[in-house]
C-alpha cells in the first residue's frame, strides 16, 4: 500500500490538516485504511489511530488515479495499490508520502493484514493457535492486540 499526493504540503502523515482529503477505495475496512491507523498509530500513539479517518473519502482506485493525475479534485492524496501508485508516481504529478514498509514488515500484503485481523480475533476470544499459526505476522499482531490505553 502506498499514500501518494499531489500536495506539495504533504510530506508525512503529521503534514494533513482537517483541510486535506485522503483516497481509499473504502473507509475504515479496507487494508489501506488499516495501514493508515497502523502508521498513525506507529508515528502518536495508540490514541490518535483514527486521526486521519475524518479524511478519508471512498472513492475507486482507477477513479482516484484519474482525480489525482486530472489535478481537478479536491482531493489530492491517495492511499492505494500497485499498479495505481506507479502509474501515479511515474506521472511527476505525484509524491510518495508513505508506503506499508514503513509500518509493516517490508513485502507484507493485504493478505497479511486480513491473516492479522483472523488471528487478533482468536487471539481476543482466547485462542492461540491460529496466533502461533500465523507468528510470521508478530508485527502487525502486536499492533492490533496492543493495549488502548
Amino acid at each position: 500500500m502506498f499514500v501518494v499526493s499531489t500536495d506539495p504540503r504533504i510530506h508525512g502523515l503529521k503534514d494533513f490538516t482537517d483541510r486535506d482529503r485522503i483516497a481509499v477505495s473504502a473507509i475504515k475496512v479496507t487494508d489501506q485504511a488499516i495501514t493508515l491507523q497502523m502508521a498513525v498509530a506507529r508515528e502518536s500513539g495508540w490514541d490518535a489511530r483514527f486521526r486521519l479517518d475524518p479524511l478519508t473519502v471512498a472513492i475507486s482506485n482507477p477513479d482516484g488515479q484519474a482525480a489525482r493525475l486530472s489535478g481537478l479534485s479536491e482531493v489530492r492524496n491517495h492511499a492505494t495499490i500497485i499498479p495505481f501508485a506507479v502509474t501515479e508516481l511515474e506521472s511527476d504529478k505525484a509524491h510518495l508520502v508513505m508506503s506499508s514498509d514503513d509500518v509493516m514488515e517490508p513485502g507484507a500484503t493485504s493478505v497479511v493484514v486480513y491473516e492479522a485481523l483472523i488471528a487478533t480475533a482468536a487471539i481476543r476470544a482466547g485462542s492461540r493457535s491460529c496466533a502461533e499459526r500465523n507468528a510470521r505476522h508478530a508485527s502487525i499482531i502486536g499492533w492490533m492486540t496492543m493495549p488502548h490505553g
